[in-house]
């Protein structure tokens, strides 16, 4: 054939083949352990100075941010976690790769797993996803819906107590839980998560924060962001921890528009032709752009979508609070590691060849022995889930009808027998036995584990009280203190029955037990004098307020005996007065006992110091300013007793009777005119 001549040929451009191969390490990963390893260390020496110094800032934890939607407490973790979305809204999702310690976990997990050569499939389930952002409502959104639109429907008045700060504390660990729940929860949500869901597996299925990060993540200018020499060569998605098809969303969008993305930069660093960067520029396609993305491959069809969807409701709900053990982030962790699980065993019934990190399951739909022994294990996952279900729907039952025990404890444990009304008998029956069925195993119940059950003890001794069977309530405590140790509910509760069956000398000791045990659970203490007063012995109360104050903080106990104020004694003692609001109580019980019942000029001038330094530590309380009235006028200093009465008027105006109180006042001071004023609502 002859060939055609130069002029009839065709010039084609030259193509350049894209690199392949191994991508290169990515130079960012050690700059982001070094900072992740960094926040290590300061969590660490925050935990330490804590111990130290016996106080310090609250916890810088997003979680604490529920105190302040519940009740309006501003809190550092509060402020931290405000400040965290602020910045996401600019920068993208970047506080999960470059702030998280759960994220340092993960990562080193994914190392571990890379040595032994597993890299783990991510798995890939729209139902699943969804649960962050489930929590995510629970914690932050549906505590104010509660408060503003569901109580009001109820005819529950829940006033807005209007917003206060909390940004010390004493009690560090308060909120975290204990090393028993903490390093299983570090295995769950750390390499468990990785090994059956991917990279980042807890980020994508656990996370509540996560389900505020990821939409602030799409409307941030902040993107990885892709130019002209972008050769498609796939490195960037290679070492992506996040799961991201990084080379596929740059080439059709110019940027990673993935809410997963962490801006770890991995992907910049071992970009052979330094085509990827971080920059700014408008924010994410719309839906345009989502739609025309490449279809991500699920691992569930809809209908299993559905299904899996109601088994992540199911399991979480059996563990969450599960023996009053498991915690929220917890209980997420193990939902999202249960459902792969029962997912993958549900795999081995459908499908005809199943592999798990290199186990054969199951060979042309013939369940192999690895298979069988998978699911055996399944079985027995779907059994603890079955059985927590059991307990927990127990509980759920039991206190449906407790919230329906409406008696008073004064009807309850009076001496004359008084019964309550046939449904509330019927409801406490209907509780008690509940709460029998769902006692630690070793009580007759079926709970595995007993830590609920100092707790299940006391509401069954009151049910049983509600029953009128006092003698029978009174073993079941004694049995249980035997068993599981005194408590402060308990010592009341044995106290109180005591009372009832007219066993007074019993009673006392019970109390003073109880109060000698737990001298800082003031409640207890505030029980006890409570019931000395009505018994005629306010001046024994009065004893016992100033011992057991006394045995209490050093601090206020030496500000209560200052006469002279001091600015540094006051914050001490001031911040202790906030992290213990019942000792206050405590301290503005005993000074209207000394102020009623002084019996010299001493007594009422030390009841007076006392509330004059509770208004230190809450200026707002009205009935602090009512005592400080009734203390001063026992000194006859009419007018100050006056003041003290209008300002108290002034915090709580709905009161009618300090408006019949500042009248006698008035009238006795010869302001008749104020007087009649007050009388038609007038003054003050």
């Amino acid at each position: 054939m002859r060939p055609e001549s130069s002029e009839n040929l065709i010039s084609l451009p030259v193509v350049t083949p894209p690199r392949r191969g191994k991508p290169a390490k990515s130079r960012m990963s050690k700059v982001r352990f070094t900072v992740l390893i960094i926040i290590q260390l300061l969590i660490i020496a925050h935990v330490v100075q804590w111990l130290v110094m016996g106080t310090t800032i609250t916890p810088i934890e997003p979680s604490e941010s529920m105190e302040t939607v519940k009740s309006g407490v501003i809190t550092v973790g509060f402020i931290f976690f405000v400040t965290a979305l602020a910045s996401t809204a600019i920068l993208g999702r970047w506080f999960c790769g470059w702030g998280c310690h759960v994220v340092l976990l993960q990562d080193a997990s994914g190392k571990l797993l890379e040595r032994f050569g597993i890299r783990p499939k991510p798995f890939r389930s729209r139902a699943l996803m969804l649960l962050p952002l489930a929590l995510a409502l629970y914690m932050f959104i549906w505590p104010l819906v509660y408060r503003f639109v569901v109580a009001p429907l109820m005819g529950q008045n829940l006033t807005w107590p209007g917003f206060s700060t909390h940004l010390t504390t004493t009690d560090f660990w308060g909120t975290f839980p204990g090393w028993i729940i903490g390093v299983p929860f570090l295995f769950v949500c750390g390499f468990l998560a990785v090994y059956l869901l991917g990279m980042k597996g807890y980020c994508t299925y656990g996370c509540p924060y996560g389900g505020f990060f990821a939409p602030m993540d799409k409307i941030s200018p902040g993107r990885i962001r892709v130019n002209d020499d972008c050769e498609q060569c796939g490195h960037c998605t290679a070492v992506c921890t996040s799961n991201v098809k990084v080379h596929q969303e740059v080439r059709d969008f110019g940027m990673v528009i993935d809410q997963g993305c962490m801006k770890c930069l991995d992907c910049v660093s071992v970009c052979p032709k330094d085509a990827l960067s971080f920059g700014f520029g408008k924010p994410s396609p719309g839906a345009e752009a989502l739609a025309a993305a490449p279809r991500r491959k699920w691992d569930l069809s809809w209908g299993e979508e559905i299904g899996f969807g109601l088994l992540v409701v199911v399991v979480f709900l059996s563990v969450y609070q599960l023996y009053g053990i498991i915690p929220l982030l917890f209980a997420s962790g193990i939902t999202a590691t249960v459902v792969y699980l029962i997912f993958k065993g549900w795999s081995c019934l459908k499908q005809s060849d199943v592999r798990f990190h290199g186990l054969q399951l199951k060979r042309a739909g013939s369940i192999r022995p690895w298979g069988l022994a998978y699911l055996g294990m399944i079985a027995l996952v779907l059994v603890f889930v079955g059985h927590s279900a059991a307990v927990r729907g127990l509980l759920a039952y039991a206190d449906y009808h407790d919230s329906r025990v409406i008696a008073s404890p004064e009807v309850i444990f009076s001496e004359n027998g008084l019964m309550p009304d046939t449904p509330i008998i019927e409801h406490a029956r209907a509780s008690r036995r509940a709460f029998e069925l769902a006692s630690f195993i070793g009580d007759g119940g079926i709970a595995l584990f007993p830590t609920l059950q100092p707790e299940i003890d006391n509401r069954i001794a009151w049910m049983l009280a509600v029953e009128h069977r006092r003698k029978d309530a009174e073993r079941h405590l004694v049995t249980s203190i035997e068993r599981y140790g005194p408590s402060p509910q308990k010592s009341a509760g044995l106290a109180r029955i005591l009372r009832s069956q007219g066993r007074m000398d019993e009673a006392r000791v019970a109390y003073l037990e109880g109060v000698d045990l737990f001298p800082r659970e003031y409640d207890l203490l505030d029980e006890y004098v409570i019931w000395l007063e009505q018994e005629g012995d306010p001046w024994e109360a009065i004893t016992e307020l100033r011992t057991r104050l006394g045995n209490g903080s050093p601090v206020v106990t030496e500000w209560l005996d200052s006469g002279e104020r001091t600015e540094e004694l006051d914050a001490e003692a001031l911040a202790v007065l906030e992290e213990n609001p019942n000792l206050l109580g405590m301290i503005r019980r005993l000074s209207v006992q000394l102020i009623d019942n002084a019996e010299s000029e001493y007594d009422l001038q030390d009841g007076i110091r006392m509330v004059e330094k509770t208004i230190l530590a809450a200026p707002d309380n009205p009935f602090a300013y009512r005592a400080l009235s009734m203390g001063y006028l026992k000194q006859q200093r009419l007018d100050e007793a006056i003041e003290a009465l209008i300002t108290a008027i002034r915090l709580e105006p709905a009161m009618p009777q300090l408006r019949e109180q500042l009248y006698d006042l008035l009238s006795r001071a010869g302001r008749s005119a104020e007087a009649r004023a007050v009388t038609r609502g007038e003054f003050p």
